[in-house]
């Protein structure tokens, strides 16, 4: 990951790390800065909590100062941290955040490393995320995953959110087996002012989706993939894209969730050469699918096709097909 260590003016340090024991800090040059032998789990943070310009990292239970050095530590937490989430939950004027660890248990601590609450309501919380999911709240709210039983043929996690002071507002009664779920937050999706939870790789049959702060489905996307997201058309908005070898892009414009799928996007020949210029595997072809209107029918309801249809942008008028990456 990439970190602000040595008070650049951009984050331009990186940080790796082996499974579970030891993270490296390298500077821009891929010079040594320092190394910290602990317990640091499979997630790593870097977040500017003292406001001084340089990056500290959130190593599993650790928080380590941009140098290297153990600031505090989280007790009382068996095993390793499986997830971590820095921001602002309470919303304090000051602006300093919060920082939330899940594994054992899940918590949340201030940035002297004081324990602000305790959520013992996990057996194993595999994600967290950070956002306003409830509309007419002030505070934000901590969504998670609790991967409440493992194994390939009876596993099964379950979503889960809680209030800015560790109080359960709702945990998802799965009557299905899975339990890889991957979760995250999803800014700007509709504009309607709320964060939503995107719950992605479920098993069991259960599609990806988009949750507002009910646990309700506000989008069922109709396929499996991996998941990225981001502002791809410049409107304020987050859009998600799911690729396996076709890049499937969702987006909402007024009233409904559309498709444009990059077909032959990662596909790979025998010839490196053509890999990178061959017509058929790097011009991709697109598909514009709908939903109903968030907040009309049935909202879980799958997108039906129409194929041959332009994206358009939020004024109605055509975008231009999407390019294929060189």
């Amino acid at each position: 990951m990439i970190a602000n260590l040595t008070g650049t003016e951009r984050a331009q340090d990186v940080i790796l790390k082996d499974r579970c024991r030891r993270p490296w800090a390298l500077d821009r040059d891929f010079e040594l800065l320092w190394s910290f032998k602990g317990t640091p789990g499979h997630f790593q943070w870097p977040a500017d909590v003292d406001s001084d310009g340089r990056d500290e990292i959130m190593a599993g239970y650790a928080l380590l100062g941009h140098d290297g050095t153990k600031l505090w530590s989280c007790h009382g937490i068996e095993d390793h941290a499986d997830c971590i989430w820095v921001g602002n939950v309470e919303q304090r004027p000051d602006g300093v955040p919060q920082i939330v660890v899940g594994g054992s248990v899940t918590g949340m601590y201030d940035a002297d490393g004081d324990e602000r609450w305790r959520y013992e309501g996990s057996v194993e919380s595999q994600h967290g995320a950070i956002g306003r999911f409830t509309a007419g709240s002030e505070a934000l709210q901590v969504a998670g995953l609790d991967r409440v039983r493992r194994g390939r043929a009876n596993g099964k996690d379950a979503l889960f959110l809680l209030s800015a002071d560790g109080t359960e507002l709702w945990k998802e009664d799965r009557q299905t087996r899975g339990w890889l779920t991957i979760i995250n937050t999803i800014s700007g999706w509709d504009g309607a002012g709320t964060d939503r939870i995107i719950a992605c790789r479920r098993g069991g049959g259960v599609l990806p989706a988009l949750y507002d702060g009910s646990m309700e489905r506000v989008v069922t996307c109709p396929l499996n993939g991996t998941v990225v997201y981001g502002d791809l058309l410049g409107r304020g908005r987050q859009d998600v894209v799911y690729t396996d070898e076709t890049a499937h892009v969702f987006s909402t414009l007024p009233g409904t969730c559309r498709r444009a799928s990059l077909r032959g996007l990662g596909r790979r020949s025998g010839d490196s050469a053509a890999r990178r210029s061959t017509p058929a595997a790097t011009t991709p072809k697109h598909e514009v699918t709908e939903t109903v209107a968030p907040g009309s029918g049935d909202p879980t309801r799958s997108p039906t096709v129409a194929n041959g249809r332009a994206p358009q942008s939020e004024n109605g008028s055509a975008l231009p097909a999407p390019r294929a990456l060189p």
